[in-house]
């Protein structure tokens, strides 16, 4: 379920529609400050957060790639995963909530999330710099290890309000190819 991370910065409280996937920015004394509760992944997303926040507390990267050429599954396989990243893609560009509704309902394919974020930059067509939710949401659907230890952020960029997804799961961050997370303040979390 996605949870809401209060975020006010200058007066203005930005808040994070979990339905639509935009965000909503209001005078800070027009909306009431309230800590939401995030319910049982409560201490996951806190660990994770303090991460966010203090990354050089994280795991070191290590520079996996996917070779899907050295993968001992079938061709099956391979395009199954494929399929799912695509069908992401299409869920994302449409009905964000039905994409993370999606993701809820696991397909696990790698041991962990950092795998299956190197067999999406990898094998899916496309800029990945837009791709940072869809690929996010494939490591939460596909990883075996995400429903204990991963956490998908939401960021925004201030003052620009761009919008950046990030895996963290463990104590690492799942795409060492992503460099600008750290330049993002996360407004959502999805455990």
């Amino acid at each position: 379920m996605l949870q809401q991370i209060p975020l006010i910065h200058g007066g203005v409280s930005f808040r994070f529609s979990r339905f639509s996937g935009s965000l909503h920015a209001v005078p800070e004394s027009n909306w009431k400050s309230c800590a939401p509760s995030l319910g049982k992944n409560a201490a996951k997303i806190n660990r994770a957060s303090s991460l966010c926040h203090d990354p050089y507390q994280l795991a070191p990267a290590a520079k996996r790639t996917c070779n899907t050429t050295a993968i001992k599954w079938g061709q099956q396989d391979i395009r199954h995963g494929v399929e799912i990243a695509n069908g992401l893609i299409r869920l994302c560009r449409r009905q964000f909530w039905l994409a993370c509704l999606s993701s809820s309902l696991r397909r696990p394919l790698f041991e962990n999330s950092a795998e299956a974020v190197s067999f999406f930059r990898e094998t899916v067509d496309g800029e990945q710099s837009t791709l940072c939710l869809p690929r996010a949401l494939f490591a939460a659907k596909t990883s075996r290890a995400f429903g204990a230890d991963g956490v998908i952020f939401i960021g925004i960029f201030l003052p620009a309000r761009s919008m950046h997804a990030w895996v963290i799961e463990g104590d690492a961050l799942a795409d060492p190819a992503d460099d600008i997370w750290i330049n993002y303040q996360p407004v959502a979390a999805l455990a």
